[in-house]
């Protein structure tokens, strides 16, 4: 992890902000931006696009994504999610 969208909870990122934060994920080679459901997309959309990574949406309960009916379901999506933008693959 090298940074958050928010600078602070509740605070809309400045484009300066964003900024950094691309120069940050470039010389960290940032594989991927992951991304609470409930916040707005904008800021994650552009910094994923910019870095050329995919932009994660990952379950912070149940059923806050699709597929994620009980906490086994939500722990199984997260790490798929995951391990797919990392190109693990299956055994």
């Amino acid at each position: 992890m090298v940074g958050f969208i928010e600078p602070k909870e509740g605070v809309a990122p400045s484009p300066a902000h964003l900024a950094r934060l691309v120069s940050l994920g470039r010389k960290s080679q940032v594989k991927a931006i992951l991304h609470e459901p409930y916040e707005p997309e904008d800021a994650s959309r552009f910094i994923a696009q910019k870095l050329g990574v995919p932009m994660l949406k990952l379950a912070i309960s149940v059923g806050s994504v699709p597929d994620t009916h009980d906490f086994f379901a939500l722990f199984d999506y997260n790490v798929a999610s995951i391990a797919k933008a990392l190109g693990a693959r299956n055994p």
